[in-house]
């Protein structure tokens, strides 16, 4: 059984779940009836757990039944794939459109890699069919891109220099950015930036990251 974004149920859920995973029994909906179910379960969450175990969100007792086997998965923008994951969307939306695109302009590509992504896999499947739906090809221009996607090249030709005529809040924002760039995992963020993992995942999502 397959549980996506277990970090986001509420109390009540959680403590179903718990008593379902010592036990294997369950009840259904309206019905008084004690049933087992002997399945394996896998979770995914983009939570920190260990964060919202801290702050009372999230049952530490539930992640210790959950925390068996852990795949941290990295986020788009820490992959050095994403290139191919975006040319065969290109040629499966071009086929559903009718479309024909040869590929993306240089600019296009490098755009694409400087996008942070925060809505990951889902955001790229998105960007690129909206642009076989609206692109004229054959080849993918930097235009064509959705505008927050196209922003992220104009960002990276401005990096932020220390001395700069701008706001320490900027300065941070730019090195968290950097940080959580370089790094493999939330933890090992935190760590390279000396604050608590929870801090650092409410500046993460207040950035978009």
């Amino acid at each position: 059984m397959f549980l996506d974004e277990v970090g986001a149920l509420p109390p009540v859920l959680q403590l179903k779940l718990l008593r379902f995973l010592q036990d294997q029994n369950f009840e259904r909906v309206s019905e008084a009836v004690n049933r087992s179910a002997d399945v394996r379960i896998m979770a995914a969450t983009s939570h920190d757990l260990e964060a919202a175990v801290a702050s009372g969100a999230f049952r530490q007792d539930l992640l210790y039944r959950l925390h068996v086997i852990e795949l941290t998965l990295p986020p788009l923008r820490h992959r050095c794939d994403l290139c191919a994951l975006a040319d065969p969307f290109l040629a499966f939306f071009a086929r559903q459109t009718g479309s024909r695109f040869t590929g993306y302009s240089p600019e296009a590509r490098e755009a694409l890699v400087q996008h942070t992504w925060p809505g990951n896999l889902c955001e790229l499947r998105n960007a690129i069919e909206r642009i076989a739906i609206l692109g004229t090809g054959p080849e993918v221009k930097l235009a064509a891109l959705p505008e927050r996607i196209g922003q992220a090249l104009a960002r990276a030709d401005e990096p932020i220099e220390v001395g700069r005529r701008v706001s320490l809040e900027a300065l941070e924002d730019e090195h968290v950015r950097r940080v959580l760039r370089n790094t493999s995992s939330l933890e090992e963020a935190a760590f390279v930036l000396k604050i608590n993992p929870s801090t650092l995942y409410r500046k993460r999502k207040r950035l978009g990251l």
